[in-house]
């Protein structure tokens, strides 16, 4: 999983508006987080896996982004139009790391498949939008 963390990690920091890529350790739940915005947290996980013999399993191997952001902004209809662009910039650092990501792969994983993209709802100023990736991998367990 390291080095699957690795390869995403440093494909986000392709994502020239990205200010900071780390692993999600829980950074948003702090009344003043301790990142730079805007953020890419990655989680990595194990969706399901199979075993393919006694030291070897296939499995979806799900990537989480959560794309954090440190304002609301105004984006009713009566909003000036310039003022509602700008509240809406996040979704063009929404497309880049989808576009940076879908279909992505290393000799570790398979293409990257986008599943699923929500917003999470915050009582604070801050935006954040997940967004799950999986891809099938097969992984040599050694005993």
């Amino acid at each position: 999983m390291k080095t699957i963390f690795k390869d995403i990690s440093n494909r986000l920091d392709l994502v020239a508006s990205l200010r900071w890529v780390d692993k999600d350790k829980g950074q948003m739940n702090f009344e003043r987080p301790p990142i730079l915005f805007p953020a890419a947290l990655i989680t990595l996980g194990v969706a399901q896996a199979q075993n393919l013999n006694r030291t070897l399993q296939a499995g979806q191997l799900q990537v989480r982004i959560r794309l954090c952001f440190n304002y609301g902004g105004n984006t009713s209809s009566i909003t000036p139009q310039a003022d509602r662009d700008q509240s809406l910039e996040y979704y063009d650092v929404l497309d880049e790391v989808v576009s940076q990501l879908q279909g992505f792969s290393t000799g570790e994983f398979n293409a990257l498949e986008r599943r699923s993209q929500q917003p999470i709802p915050r009582p604070d100023t801050h935006t954040v939008e997940e967004i799950i990736f999986t891809a099938d991998f097969r992984e040599s367990i050694t005993p």
